[in-house]
């Protein structure tokens, strides 16, 4: 399995989680640049990203740090 994209897991997340038509689309890009932080920890090894992971990424939806 490949490790999906920044942009590839903050639109799962998105669409998942309802926020599709409220969504700051503007900030996609600043966004997608923190999530790259979280999957950094998304090793091979690890997995692909868990529950845990979407917490930590709608953490950043939030506007809070992970």
């Amino acid at each position: 399995m490949t490790k999906p994209t920044a942009r590839e897991l903050l639109a799962s997340i998105v669409i998942r989680e309802g926020r599709l038509a409220t969504f700051d689309w503007f900030r996609a890009e600043e966004l997608a640049s923190r999530v790259e932080k979280v999957l950094a920890f998304c090793t091979p090894e690890a997995g692909p990203p868990s529950a845990g992971w979407a917490k930590e990424i709608l953490r950043l939806l939030n506007g809070e740090e992970p």
